[in-house]
């Protein structure tokens, strides 16, 4: 089954949920254990500020100052820019498509903490908590969020729960273009005939260097930091809508772990193209 499969990919210190409403699938395991969500808690502020563009209290074009004494270390790009300012669209863009961490702080500023927490609370979220800015340490508190909390916040953004028509496009447009990828990492699809890429030469011998390999869409935000690895995203097989979420701690290997993340995600694939056969 499922479930045991990718129990057995996975270490004791492990979360998943993988749900499938088309297919009657719901299956989880530690799905409320409590982790520091790393790049994760980025969904919930995305939330956060969808919410307070959809009051008018904010606006995508609203210019937001870019100090140096704000930039932070860590992914993104704004760190190692002269760009003094950008738009707030841009800032959310950058935050989730490249993880980038100064883009973040400047939004939870501009945003501010308890209005993204009460906006998360407003779709029945009890376990993530919105903290603190990143990389900025304050002993024993730490950004929280369980697995379950994270379904909810996917479902939001592809249902549309809470926002305007406009500010869900805008949601699914970014996570679409994420940059980094550990469940559909194995999940590239040959240019030519459909099939599933395992090395540069498909079994329909086409050379994935003559026809562009396609990705299959995902709508997602990873995480990392020492010793954790998450993902959770919604997974596009044939039009049906597969949210999965990965959600690890104590890892020995962060890049281990994002392999088997990876293979949970081919896993996946194949199990649901075999329930559409």
């Amino acid at each position: 089954m499922l479930k045991e499969k990718i129990s057995h990919i996975l270490d004791e210190h492990s979360s998943f949920i993988i749900h499938c409403p088309n297919l009657n699938l719901d299956i989880q395991e530690n799905e409320f254990v409590s982790y520091n969500p790393a790049s994760i808690i980025k969904l919930f502020i995305l939330y956060g500020a969808l919410k307070k563009i959809d009051e008018k209290k904010v606006d995508y074009s609203d210019l937001i100052q870019i100090p140096d004494e704000e930039k932070v270390p860590g992914s993104g790009v704004l760190k190692d820019m002269t760009t003094s300012s950008l738009p707030l669209i841009d800032l959310l863009t950058l935050m989730i498509t490249v993880s980038d961490n100064t883009a973040t702080n400047l939004i939870l500023d501009y945003i501010s903490i308890p209005y993204i927490q009460d906006a998360i609370e407003t779709l029945s979220i009890k376990s993530t908590w919105v903290k603190r800015k990143l990389y900025h340490m304050i002993p024993g508190v730490f950004n929280e969020t369980v697995p379950m909390d994270v379904l909810t916040i996917l479902k939001a953004f592809y249902e549309g729960i809470g926002l305007s028509e406009k500010s869900q496009k805008t949601a699914l447009s970014i996570l679409g273009k994420q940059q980094y990828h550990y469940l559909s990492n194995h999940v590239v699809l040959c240019g030519h005939c459909g099939k599933l890429l395992k090395s540069n030469y498909c079994s329909c011998n086409t050379y994935s260097g003559d026809v562009e390999p396609k990705e299959i869409t995902m709508y997602s935000k990873s995480g990392e930091i020492t010793g954790h690895v998450h993902d959770a995203g919604i997974m596009i097989v044939e039009d049906i809508a597969v949210y999965a979420i990965v959600m690890t701690s104590k890892q020995r290997n962060n890049p281990q772990t994002k392999e088997k993340i990876s293979q949970i995600g081919e896993l996946l694939y194949h199990y649901i193209k075999e329930k559409l056969c």
